[in-house]
């Protein structure tokens, strides 16, 4: 991420760019049905390996997309930062006459005490820069907690729907479930997520452009709440006498393809407001870092699955489900709340120390000043 930042320049071309990671994603969970058709070769006389062990196909299957893609990387990735010059060129090689009579140096000194332009601008170049954003400098930044709380809820809530979509899937409608059958679940889950990561590669950068960063997340933010309220009441008009049970599934297929559409979209917008809290590219990743903080309150996801497992037995399916429909509403409101409260980049002395800055000049080829940056 640190890198897709520093080699994209601007907002629409860095939206571009960061809408495209749901899709990769998505390529990523191919991987069990590669190890399934490995697993299906194996039952052919020409593998008896595969037939004899099980489990190889699969690590087969990862060992050798883990292979391509580190071969991939080796051949493609190029360093992003820079790169400091190398101090063994010798002194006639740094030396470069046009330069020279451009700057308007005098003519070369054989003497080991003098010292030219160039040099010191290499000296200059090479010297450290200020310190960068640290991480405590990051956790004490209002908006930087103010994004990770709001990143964590949406965290927390997106998890445990896809954690609890086994258990409610399979209930019935009036129950508060979406009434589809565990069989179809992966490959439904399969198809939303292809969908939606398409409709986020195509929209999602024209929207930005046109709403705004800041103003699309905090749409979204509320759309949870709102879509966590709708799905059981939907579920229960769907599960009448006088509607059929296939209207019932695509009515559930829709809701699952709204909240993975509005999910991965909110992932993406919440990648460009970090990428827009960080000054530079090495304090990037430093950011990214901290955004994956909130990340780990996704295992409370688990949690609530397993309370959810053992309340079943003592209480109604209807009870369940309605109260776990409850938390993710209220979880998602929680997290709407906090987006109020969000800025789209920090604020220099309140969120990022000014010592973090650093004022460099250049000069513009159409210009007749001096332009700092």
């Amino acid at each position: 991420m640190a890198m897709l930042a520093d080699v994209t320049q601007g907002s629409k071309g860095r939206a571009q760019v960061v809408a495209r990671l749901p899709m990769i994603a998505f390529c990523g969970s191919l991987g069990p049905l590669a190890a399934n058709s490995t697993r299906h070769l194996s039952e052919l006389k020409a593998f008896e390996v595969l037939e004899k062990y099980p489990g190889l196909s699969g690590q087969l299957a990862c060992a050798s997309l883990v292979g391509m893609i580190a071969l991939a990387e080796a051949l493609f990735l190029e360093e992003t930062l820079p790169i400091r010059p190398s101090r063994t060129e010798s002194h006639e090689e740094a030396r470069d006459c046009e330069k020279v009579a451009f700057l308007g140096q005098s003519l070369p000194n054989n003497s080991d005490e003098s010292l030219t332009l160039m040099e010191v601008l290499n000296e200059k170049a090479a010297t450290l820069l200020p310190s960068r954003l640290t991480t405590s400098q990051l956790l004490t930044a209002p908006s930087v907690l103010v994004l990770l709380a709001s990143y964590a809820t949406l965290s927390l809530h997106s998890t445990t729907f896809d954690i609890l979509l086994p258990h409610i899937s399979h209930t019935k409608s009036h129950d508060g479930g979406l009434g589809l059958p565990c069989s179809w679940l992966s490959t439904i889950k399969l198809v939303i997520a292809f969908c939606a990561a398409a409709r986020i590669l195509k929209f999602v950068p024209h929207v930005i452009e046109r709403v705004g960063l800041l103003k699309m997340y905090g749409r979204m933010s509320w759309a949870f709440p709102v879509l966590y309220t709708i799905i059981p009441l939907a579920g229960l008009a769907a599960s009448s006498d006088r509607v059929a049970p296939a209207v019932a599934a695509v009515v559930s297929v829709l809701a699952m393809l709204v909240k993975a559409t509005l999910a991965g979209a909110a992932q993406v917008l919440v990648l460009l407001l970090i990428l827009s809290a960080a000054p530079d590219a090495q304090s990037t990743g430093t950011t990214i870092g901290v955004l994956s903080i909130a990340e780990l309150f996704k295992a409370s996801a688990v949690g609530v699955s397993g309370i959810s497992y053992y309340l079943s037995s003592a209480y109604s399916m209807q009870v369940v489900n309605g109260s776990l429909w409850a938390a993710l509403a209220v979880t998602a409101l929680a997290g709407a709340m906090v987006t109020r409260k969000l800025r789209e980049t920090p604020r220099v002395g309140t969120d990022i120390p000014e010592a973090c800055l650093v004022w460099q000049g250049m000069f513009d080829s159409e210009s007749e000043g001096e332009v700092s940056v």
